[in-house]
């Protein structure tokens, strides 16, 4: 009796099935055209504090080592090396913790008062440049991609209002290492 209820419905499923199939084969996907690029901005162009992938401070991302083109006065630039420990332990992770602490941190909550400056907005272009890839199995190596990585971009340049200033320490970019050695 319960197998031919299951016959049943499993024909009156397959008619639907049949019924709908050429239907659906008729639809064809049109492109999107109604958003400009500001309407796409001003909707999806902010993230909130919680959201976006996690730079330091949330300033913006750029892959300096591949890019060396790009001009910033000062760069935030993780080393997640550390040696003689076992997985979890160590300043390998010291990179990740730091950009997560720093969250809290914008340009809109940065003002400080004492300074009367928000060093977020002021003359600096501050980026942050992510990690150096750095192998985690041979030091010798380790150290070799690190000292490769900061004399690149020893050879960054400035934006050009900078590295025309009068400013002496305005006109060469500066590095801030997150992370190092344990």
């Amino acid at each position: 009796m319960l197998s031919l209820v299951f016959a049943a419905a499993f024909a009156t499923l397959s008619r639907f099935a049949t019924a709908h199939t050429a239907a659906a084969t008729e639809h064809t996907q049109e492109p999107f055209v109604g958003w400009t690029q500001d309407d796409l901005d001003a909707k999806w162009g902010t993230d909130w504090g919680f959201t976006g992938i996690s730079t330091f401070a949330h300033l913006p991302h750029t892959r300096c080592l591949q890019h060396p083109e790009t001009p910033y006065d000062i760069a935030i630039l993780g080393a997640p090396f550390d040696t003689a420990v076992s997985y979890r332990p160590g300043a390998r992770f010291g990179p990740r913790a730091i950009r997560a602490a720093s969250a809290r941190q914008t340009s809109f909550r940065g003002y400080n008062p004492r300074a009367a400056l928000n060093p977020y907005r002021e003359w600096a272009t501050v980026i942050d440049c992510g990690d150096i890839p750095i192998t985690p199995f041979d030091n010798a190596l380790a150290l070799r991609q690190m000292t490769e990585a900061f004399t690149n971009l020893a050879h960054s340049v400035a934006p050009r209002e900078n590295a025309e200033s009068e400013v002496v320490y305005r006109r060469k970019p500066k590095l801030l290492t997150l992370g190092g050695g344990s």
